[in-house]
């Protein structure tokens, strides 16, 4: 029992500084993780491009009417 008395004593006595210490690498440790990904990130011109290709796609499955019929809704749900 002795143990646990110290353990709350050291948690009342640096529980705000060990806290903040923890939130300050976790912190890092996320920005860091975020700073990894920049340099392998699509350039904004080829993620227009891909949102471009797709609203075509789907246009094109619209007009062609490739795109399966609407199914009624049972009168229950109506």
């Amino acid at each position: 029992m002795a143990k646990n008395n110290g353990f709350q004593q050291f948690l009342l006595q640096k529980g705000e500084r060990l806290g903040f210490g923890l939130a300050l690498v976790v912190m890092i440790g996320a920005m860091a993780f975020g700073a990894l990904g920049v340099p392998w990130d699509k350039s904004a011109t080829a993620i227009e491009k891909q949102i471009k290709d797709r609203h075509r796609d789907i246009r094109d499955q619209l007009d062609n009417k490739l795109v399966a019929p609407l199914v009624p809704l049972p009168d229950v749900l109506v």
